[in-house]
């Protein structure tokens, strides 16, 4: 599960189980209290956290460098733009995206929305609705901006997230946006089956946006872990418990299987990009689960079908955002 609106929903038709009396303090105490808190619902614990994720662009060297970019000038969302034409104009696509899921292209403007607004204007529109706000129609106008450079490869919206994966490990785009997961996904659905290598690679954060109210630092990824249903038994919470140790986790982090939650067991982590993820985590003040997760299946699936139609160039900033705060007020 990635917790959110989606682990809620089932937490509020009795699926999930309290399992507060069954893991101790001390346990809690051994874990990221964040993430921990991810997986409560009221006063009812209904899961245990395993692994963290940050989406960040992701960057192929050799064709950034053919096109002349220096990725370290990249501050501002303007400065995005002007990079993606300068790709352009070097004859190379500029960004792969898997546009027939949906939820790659809600990566783009959901985190325009972080940039824009920030923590306080998410959690009040959150609470009291008010999902058109400017903020939130200039991350519309923002993405069309994107869009209106031609960014994607040809039959973007017919590919799925393993092509978009795929097509960036094959190096026939210079850009991607996506989790962490990256890394192994790129690797594993190339032609090759080996994708790009270390040394031809490279991430940086989404840029802020000019007057934006976050912060340069917000992240937006997820908090993956397990939930426990009705029926669960005790040895099943104590499975997960021993499973999400740090002697495993530790391992596991050597291994670069994932960003481990277990205090100390990051400082097992090799890999230079899983390292940089895990940085970029701790040294946020606002890590934002996953839109399309966090605000439950109805809201989310809205969220991921505008974007799409954002990206394809079919609806308005407006009309994105409309459409997204009747699902809001027909939810609550």
């Amino acid at each position: 599960s990635w917790s959110g609106g989606v682990m809620y929903d089932q937490a509020k038709a009795g699926f999930l189980r309290d399992i507060s009396g069954v893991v101790p303090d001390s346990y809690l105490q051994t874990v990221s209290a964040a993430a921990a808190d991810a997986f409560t619902y009221g006063d009812q614990r209904v899961g245990l956290p395993k692994q963290v994720a940050q989406v960040a662009w992701w960057y192929n060297k050799d064709l950034i460098n053919q096109a002349g970019v220096d990725v370290s000038k990249i501050k501002m969302w303007d400065d995005l733009l002007s990079v993606v034409q300068q790709v352009k104009d070097a004859g190379i696509t500029p960004i792969c995206m898997g546009g027939k899921d949906k939820w790659p292209v809600h990566f783009i403007w959901t985190h325009l929305h972080i940039r824009n607004g920030g923590k306080a204007l998410f959690i009040d529109s959150l609470n009291n609705g008010g999902w058109g706000r400017p903020e939130y129609i200039l991350s519309g106008e923002q993405m069309l901006e994107l869009v209106a450079l031609e960014p994607f490869q040809k039959g973007w919206l017919a590919a799925t997230w393993p092509d978009q994966a795929g097509f960036f490990g094959d190096g026939k785009c210079a850009m991607a946006f996506m989790g962490n997961w990256m890394y192994g996904a790129q690797a594993a659905n190339s032609a090759s089956g080996e994708g790009l290598g270390d040394d031809n690679m490279g991430m940086f954060n989404m840029p802020m946006t000019k007057d934006g109210l976050g912060d340069s630092g917000d992240t937006l990824g997820g908090i993956n872990g397990w939930l426990f249903s009705s029926s669960a038994p005790d040895s099943a919470v104590e499975l997960i418990m021993h499973y999400v140790s740090k002697e495993i986790q530790t391992e596991d982090a050597s291994n670069g299987a994932y960003i481990p939650i277990v205090k100390g067991a990051d400082a097992a982590l090799e890999n230079p990009f899983l390292q940089q993820v895990a940085k970029n985590i701790a040294n946020s003040q606002y890590h934002q689960i996953f839109y399309d997760q966090f605000l439950g299946a109805d809201i989310g699936r809205v969220v991921n079908d505008v974007s799409t139609d954002l990206a394809a160039g079919i609806i308005s900033a407006e009309e994105a955002t409309a459409q997204v705060q009747e699902s809001w007020e027909f939810n609550q």
